[in-house]
């Protein structure tokens, strides 16, 4: 019997310490697909040099690999875009494909072409990327 309890211990030890994500979960039930593909409000953009703006955006992402993008400019005007999503390195990072359909603008802040995020945080409620070329976070919460 201690035997057992010892096994489960370790095993559980070593799933909890060996969270995926920076900045969490250390353990989830849910698959990190089924916690990606849902829709996102971004809700801050925190820049490398501690700059913090604010978009009015979101991303929707689904489980057949595409994605869409909403977004607000300054003037109102909403802008749609869709692209495809893959997962990359191990699942610890996502690249976004801008070169899709554009509807009502530009593609700010994003695009165009392939832009590669790794993922710091990846909650169900929660999503926090860096873009790997300007090393920018986005932070996410669950539009729903």
């Amino acid at each position: 019997m201690q035997t057992k309890i010892l096994s489960l211990s370790l095993i559980l030890f070593t799933l909890i310490s060996c969270g995926k994500y920076p900045e969490g979960p250390a353990l989830s039930l849910r698959s990190k697909e089924k916690r990606l593909c849902q829709e996102w409000n971004l809700t801050g953009v925190l820049e490398s040099n501690g700059v913090y703006d604010d978009y009015n955006l979101e991303m929707h992402f689904n489980a057949d690999g595409s994605f869409t993008k909403y977004y607000w400019n300054p003037y109102d005007s909403l802008i749609t875009f869709t692209g495809a999503w893959s997962w990359e390195e191990e699942k610890e990072a996502i690249t976004l494909d801008f070169s899709g359909a554009v509807n009502g603008g530009e593609q700010f802040p994003f695009g165009p072409g392939n832009r590669t995020f790794i993922i710091k945080k990846l909650k169900y409620t929660e999503l926090v990327i860096m873009d790997k070329s300007y090393e920018t976070d986005f932070t996410f919460l669950q539009l729903n």
